[in-house]
C-alpha cells in the first residue's frame, strides 16, 4: 500500500511542472481531488486557474494577465487517474470548446499513462491520499481512533477519569471529521462514557458502523491491563477492515505489526506497514 501526503504531493508537482509544457494559458481542475495539484501549478506559474464547469462557463480566476490576452491552450489536471472515467467525462464537457485542452494527472495506473497528454508518475494501487482518506473507499473500510483522530487528546488535567474529563468529552474539539460512513470506530474510551460519545459523535454528525470502547471499569483498571494497543489489533484482524487510523505512533507500529495489516498515524503522517 502506497501512502502519498500533501508534503509528497508538492514536492512531485515541483518535480513535474519542470517537465510540462511552457506554452500552458491556464490550468483546469478535475473537480474536486484535482483542485489541489491544479491551483499549485496555476499559482506557480503564475497564470489562470478553474474548473471544468468555469471553463464551459468561460470564468478564470488569478493569473496576472491582459484581460485582452486570448486564452489557447488549457491544462485539464487531476491528481490521480485509475479507470479515466473523471478524465472522460471531462471530455465529454470540453470537447466542442474552440480551445486546445491537454490533459495531465499526477499518479497514473500503469498501463493506463495512454489515456491522458500528461503524466508525472506511474503508482499502482491500493494507494492512499491524505487529502480524501476521510472521504471515500477507505474511509468505508477502516478502523478509526477517536482521540487525537477525530478529536484532539485530552491534556494531562482533563484526564481525571471525573468531573474534568466530562467536560472534556462534552466539548473536544475536532480534528478530522470524515464525511462518509467508517466501518468503526475503535477506541481506549471506557465503555461507561458511551453515552457522551455518541452525544458528540452525533453533533459532528460521524456515521459509523460499530463503536467499540474498552471494557474496563475505571481509568486505573485500563492502565493495569495495559492492553491499549492489543485489543486495538485483535479487532482490526477481521478481514471486514483494511485500514486502522491511530494517533499514537507507538500504538500504530504495534497494532500493525501484530494486526499484519498497515496502520495510519496521524500524528506522525506515515503509513506503518503498508
Amino acid at each position: 500500500m502506497i501512502y502519498i501526503s500533501y508534503q509528497e504531493l508538492l514536492s512531485d508537482l515541483a518535480s513535474w511542472d519542470e517537465d510540462l509544457p511552457r506554452d500552458i494559458d491556464a490550468v483546469c481542475s478535475i473537480p474536486r481531488s484535482g483542485n489541489i495539484p491544479s491551483s499549485v501549478l496555476a499559482l506557480s506559474r503564475n497564470i489562470q486557474w478553474t474548473t471544468v464547469d468555469g471553463l464551459v462557463a468561460g470564468v478564470f480566476m488569478g493569473g496576472q494577465r491582459n484581460p485582452k490576452d486570448k486564452i489557447n491552450r488549457v491544462l485539464v489536471v487531476d491528481d490521480s487517474l485509475l479507470s479515466g472515467k473523471a478524465i472522460k467525462a471531462s471530455r465529454k464537457q470540453l470537447d466542442a470548446l474552440d480551445l486546445e485542452v491537454v490533459y495531465g494527472a499526477v499518479y497514473v495506473k500503469p498501463g493506463n499513462e495512454y489515456m491522458v497528454d500528461y503524466s508525472y508518475k506511474p503508482m499502482a494501487t491500493p494507494r492512499i491520499f491524505e487529502w480524501n482518506v476521510f472521504h471515500g473507499y477507505w474511509a468505508n473500510r477502516a478502523c478509526l481512533d477517536i482521540d487525537g483522530v477525530l478529536c484532539r487528546d485530552p491534556v494531562g488535567w482533563e484526564n481525571d477519569d471525573g468531573p474534568k474529563y466530562e467536560v472534556f468529552l462534552k466539548t473536544a474539539t475536532p480534528r478530522f471529521i470524515p464525511s462518509v460512513k467508517v466501518a468503526a470506530l475503535v477506541t481506549n474510551r471506557l465503555e461507561r462514557y458511551r453515552p457522551q460519545t455518541e452525544r458528540w459523535l452525533r453533533q459532528y454528525n460521524v456515521d459509523y458502523g460499530k463503536l467499540i470502547m474498552h471494557p474496563a471499569r475505571s481509568k486505573e483498571e485500563r492502565i493495569r491491563a495495559g492492553n491499549h494497543a492489543v485489543r486495538k489489533a485483535e479487532i482490526y484482524k477481521d478481514p471486514a477492515y483494511e485500514l486502522f487510523i491511530e494517533s499514537s505512533e507507538r500504538q500504530a507500529k504495534t497494532i500493525s505489526k501484530m494486526a499484519r495489516k498497515p496502520v495510519l498515524c496521524t500524528d506522525t503522517n506515515e503509513l506503518y506497514g503498508g
